[in-house]
């Protein structure tokens, strides 16, 4: 008799029930952040910065999409996102959507400075060609992952 299995998912939450089967749910900020690990240890310092931050921008972007929905307001987060020339939270004028969006007053945070700083840094490797060292690297690996904790408590 085959075995008859349950899924439910909701945004946060993932519930699996029969059987003896495992199920891992991956979200794609975590895969972009192992892989920046993966370009540290291969020596590819500035790729690590910049996929960290591709992370951080992915997660900003998603809560950012379900705090519209939450407010009742799905329909201006297009428009309003068209507006932006990403989902940099470090930039200002993202921060401040942020805020408004989600109540976050996330530059007020504890690892915000770190994170500011690393944004500069992504900023100066893809813009002027900085070349980070491995230290760089972990930094702003350690904060974007500091910043992803903060948004998945936030969800």
């Amino acid at each position: 008799m085959p075995k008859t299995y349950s899924l439910h998912a909701e945004p946060g939450r993932l519930s699996l029930a029969g059987g003896a089967t495992t199920l891992t749910v991956v979200r794609y900020p975590d895969v972009l952040l192992k892989t920046a690990r993966t370009f540290v240890k291969d020596g590819h310092h500035d790729i690590a910065v910049v996929v960290a931050h591709m992370a951080a921008e992915v997660a900003a972007e998603r809560v950012m999409r379900a705090a519209f929905e939450k407010l009742s307001i799905p329909a201006l987060a297009q428009p309003v996102f068209d507006l932006l020339s990403g989902y940099n939270l470090g930039n200002d004028r993202v921060r401040k959507l942020y805020a408004a969006l989600t109540g976050d007053d996330i530059n007020a945070r504890k690892f915000w400075h770190d994170f500011k700083q690393s944004a500069e840094r992504r900023n100066r490797v893809v813009h002027e060609g900085h070349r980070p060292k491995a230290g760089e690297a972990e930094q702003s690996i350690e904060a974007v992952q500091a910043l992803l904790w903060h948004l998945d408590r936030r969800r």
